[in-house]
């Protein structure tokens, strides 16, 4: 049953989530996103956006989806994924290569350069990162990754087919398909008000957050905060001891490379005032991280905006959805003073 209903587009990708929320946003702003792909939808979307120029292109991670066009009053395209790691970065950049953007903001994260960060989204596009790493190092000594990642997605699927929980989906998915009824399945939004329980997505890739958070409270934000800088480890900075070389140099290649054809900004989104204390207390290299970033900057040419820390990006309290991700109001006031 699992194979033949396949919920989620595992075995059958022809008519994926990823490509209805795609076409969809080719169109306009998309309510009811869940369960779906990021980093695929954001391959599908390059398919179709890639003869319609923009001011701006954005990617980073879930603390960059929030610059859209309101934000930057201009024109935007915004690639960002969730915990998006340096892979990220190469698989995205190399599908936009051709993309006509006048500016691209990389909205940096401190984990970026963190070996031990465990990210492994980017894996969804590991052919697409290989592809980017030979053409910005020309060496081909990850191809051997590549026929992992695919054995790898390969078991993944075979697993599901037995896998309890996605039989409670395809039952799940069965019963709405008999009733008509997919709440989650993505629709047209005509405008960009808040959702209860689902997220949704702004033309420009931008994120409309569910009301629940959307709607967030300073008091909670705060509430938020003080448990996010608590947590152990904190999100993706364990054993942070070290910035990661390799990934650094890698960076600065793609930046020269993007320069070739755009003027390049570096994006530090600030985490709350509570989060970051705690941060920095227990992950000094957070600030070595920023320090390492603006040298970068500097010995490159270009502009930088933002800071890790929200005094010096100017952001309030009252500027957080909780400990990690700001507001636009927060964004507006780093893009459109002194970077």
């Amino acid at each position: 049953m699992n194979y033949f209903v396949d919920p989620a587009k595992l075995f059958d990708t022809t008519n994926s989530t990823e490509k209805e929320i795609a076409l969809l946003l080719h169109q306009g702003n998309v309510g009811g996103v869940k369960n779906y792909d990021e980093r695929l939808t954001q391959k599908y979307r390059l398919q179709l956006e890639a003869a319609q120029p923009k001011e701006f292109l954005v990617i980073g991670s879930s603390r960059s989806m929030q610059i859209g066009a309101d934000v930057m009053q201009a024109s935007v395209l915004n690639l960002s994924v969730s915990g998006a790691s340096i892979e990220d970065y190469v698989a995205i950049l190399d599908l936009a290569r051709n993309f006509p953007a006048k500016i691209i903001i990389l909205g940096v994260d401190p984990w970026m350069f963190n070996s031990n960060s465990g990210q492994t989204g980017w894996k969804s596009l590991a052919i697409e990162y290989l592809q980017g790493f030979d053409r910005l190092t020309k060496s081909h000594k990850n191809a051997s990754l590549a026929r992992q990642v695919k054995d790898e997605n390969a078991w993944r699927k075979l697993v599901q087919i037995f896998n309890l929980e996605y039989t409670k989906a395809s039952l799940l998915s069965l019963l709405a398909r008999r009733n008509d009824a997919i709440k989650s399945k993505p629709f047209r939004k005509p405008d960009d008000a808040p959702e209860i329980g689902f997220d949704a997505i702004r033309m420009d890739g931008s994120r409309i957050y569910n009301l629940a958070q959307a709607k967030v409270s300073k008091d909670e934000a705060k509430e938020r905060a003080v448990f996010y800088g608590l947590s152990q480890p904190i999100y993706a900075l364990q054993a942070f001891t070290s910035i990661n070389s390799e990934g650094m140099m890698l960076f600065e290649k793609l930046i020269e490379r993007l320069k070739e054809n755009s003027e390049v900004w570096l994006f530090l989104p600030p985490y709350h005032p509570e989060a970051y204390k705690s941060i920095v207390s227990k992950v000094p290299m957070v600030r070595e991280a920023e320090n390492a970033l603006r040298s970068l900057a500097e010995n490159r040419k270009i502009q930088i905006f933002g800071s890790f820390d929200p005094d010096r990006a100017s952001c309030t309290e009252d500027e957080f959805f909780d400990g990690m991700h700001p507001k636009a109001s927060c964004l507006m006031k780093i893009f459109f003073r002194a970077g």
